[in-house]
């Protein structure tokens, strides 16, 4: 379907998109229909669609701290779409994780120190499907669906369409996990392994007390104590 808007300086064009469509058409069909107008200029949305064309980067939108602050300071932006450098993948953001490091960074706490001052863009849990891989990568492939918690401490823009990150700091996602769970598991499934396995170094047999068990960590650590 298709949603049109004409006024005297602007074309905007909604268009449902294809996923497995090939991209290029949608702007052949838009450069169309500019001739087609007398030269209007044709903005096309497309939420879900592949970041490159032709070689060149689109625009993706993001949530973006425009100043320290509560909710009311993320703020909906068009950014350019990251390209993979080699080693890195690019992937396109299906869930991304709400952490308390999150909204303690968002209030100039958290990891605002490492981030620097607004405006940049939070997040770090993500899962999504690879769109791209840079030179060297040898593990992903575009199409694969995987999960992480890329960059930490440093930015990792989850709040976005896309990100790129070395492909080692992502995992492919089990087929029996949606990408919401997937979306939400990296920082607290993470912090639960190194507690108990990396410091703690539990042994079979061992008992583990778990403060907080219903918590995002806790009930990951029950899990891990328990297999």
């Amino acid at each position: 379907g298709q949603r049109v808007v004409h006024s005297a300086q602007h074309l905007h064009v909604g268009i449902g998109v294809d996923r497995d469509y090939p991209l290029h058409r949608y702007f052949l069909w838009a450069k169309h229909l500019e001739l087609t107008l007398g030269g209007a200029t044709p903005q096309l949305l497309m939420p879900h669609a592949t970041a490159r064309v032709a070689g060149m980067l689109a625009a993706m939108r993001a949530m973006s701290v425009s100043r320290f602050g509560g909710p009311e300071v993320l703020e909906l932006v068009d950014l350019p779409c990251p390209e993979p450098l080699p080693t890195e993948v690019l992937v396109r953001v299906v869930a991304a994780g709400v952490n308390p490091v999150d909204w303690k960074t968002r209030a100039g706490r958290g990891m605002a120190g490492v981030l620097g001052d607004p405006p940049f863009v939070v997040g770090w849990d993500v899962a999504g499907v690879v769109e791209a891989v840079g030179r060297g990568v040898t593990m992903l492939a575009p199409g694969d669906e995987v999960f992480g918690m890329p960059w930490f401490p440093r930015a990792a823009g989850a709040y976005a369409e896309y990100v790129t990150a070395p492909s080692r700091q992502f995992a492919r996602k089990p087929a029996q996990l949606s990408f919401e769970q997937a979306g939400g598991l990296a920082l607290a499934g993470l912090t639960a392994w190194q507690i108990l396995v990396d410091t703690a170094n539990v042994q079979p047999g061992q008992r583990v007390l778990i403060t907080a068990a219903a918590g995002g960590v806790g009930h990951l650590a029950t899990q891990v104590a328990k297999a």
